[in-house]
């Protein structure tokens, strides 16, 4: 168990992330936390292959990501 929290718990108070769709939040969390993800914030992955570890269709999840670029939220 880590001794200090990786994500800010003031996330949950931002206006652009509470804008966001269940989905497009589910998405976040899991590119902030996953396995993959190094220091720098970068990682080797497919839009496909993202969606299907979270078991959405390949549009699910294209919609849910496309609503996460424009936002700010992530490059």
């Amino acid at each position: 168990m880590a001794h200090y929290r990786k994500i800010d718990t003031r996330m949950a108070l931002d206006r652009k992330f509470n804008a966001l769709t269940r989905d497009s939040k589910l998405i976040f969390f899991h590119l902030l936390t996953h396995r993959h993800l190094t220091s720098l914030g970068a990682m080797h992955a497919t839009l496909p292959g993202l969606g299907c570890e979270l078991d959405f269709t390949t549009e699910e999840f294209e919609s849910a990501f496309d609503a996460l670029c424009p936002s700010g939220m992530m490059r």
